[in-house]
């Protein structure tokens, strides 16, 4: 066997020559398509399902959405595993596939059983929704905003991620090959309301008096439009929320004879 193929290659010096010129080219090209990395991503074929509620105690995340779930997820095709992890007011189920089922069916095979899982969760107490495709090892770069000398003091810690969630991410999020832009640090803009108890003793109100106050004065809203010659006039109302003022003048309850603003509840 191995004298022909010797006997082969003698006499057929120059096919053979084109034979290994024509296995290095396929070489080279091949090493340039390998994906190099210097941390590989060893996470097995899964999809993961997140689900928060603040109000529920881990057992209660376990009983009310972790079990529907995982339970819904176990006759998938391609399943190896179903985990999951509660805690207070989270709820993480953790689906594997087979190494050879395409990542993207995977997530089409879980969203389709989740939509059908929803309908035996508590209303209004969860939306679970499912990871970015990617895990921890994905990551490929880190960045940090900071303020130049010239404005140093007109930014602060808040500022700077508001600029993070609101400018940079959303134009990072277009750039090909980015999954997801996750942000850390810093402060989130947020105002809260403190409400006096003794206060909503007086006037007979509840919190969920004031947090559905609070949810129908801060929105906007449209109308149709008007037609002036060959202009259309649209017809829309600003009712947004912008300033602790605005706040404190959201009506909270009509009391016969005065209107009760939500500035007289606050301690």
């Amino acid at each position: 066997m191995f004298d022909k193929i010797i006997q082969f290659s003698l006499e057929n010096k120059l096919l053979v020559l084109l034979g290994v010129l024509a296995l290095a080219i396929v070489g080279v090209f091949s090493a340039t398509k390998i994906p190099l990395d210097a941390v590989p991503d060893i996470t097995n074929n899964q999809v993961q399902i997140v689900s928060t509620s603040p109000t529920l105690a881990p057992q209660e995340m376990e009983q009310l959405i972790t079990y529907p779930i995982e339970a819904a997820m176990t006759n998938l095709p391609g399943v190896e595993e179903v985990r999951s992890i509660s805690r207070y007011g989270l709820s993480v189920v953790t689906v594997v596939f087979e190494e050879d089922m395409d990542g993207m069916l995977a997530r089409q095979y879980v969203q389709e059983q989740l939509n059908i899982a929803k309908g035996e969760l508590p209303e209004g107490l969860t939306e679970p929704e499912l990871m970015p495709i990617t895990t921890g090892l994905g990551e490929i770069y880190q960045y940090v905003l900071t303020v130049d000398s010239a404005h140093i003091g007109q930014y602060d810690v808040t500022n700077l991620r508001t600029i993070q969630d609101w400018i940079v991410k959303r134009q990072l999020n277009g750039t090909k090959g980015v999954i997801e832009v996750s942000s850390f640090g810093g402060n989130l803009k947020q105002y809260e309301v403190a409400v006096d108890p003794a206060a909503l003793k007086t006037y007979q109100l509840t919190m969920q008096d004031v947090i559905e106050a609070l949810k129908a004065n801060n929105q906007n809203s449209g109308g149709s439009y008007i037609e002036k010659g060959p202009y259309s006039y649209y017809i829309r109302t600003a009712g947004r929320l912008q300033t602790m003022d605005e706040i404190r003048q959201v009506p909270v309850a009509r009391k016969k004879v005065f209107l009760l603003p939500l500035g007289m509840l606050l301690s």
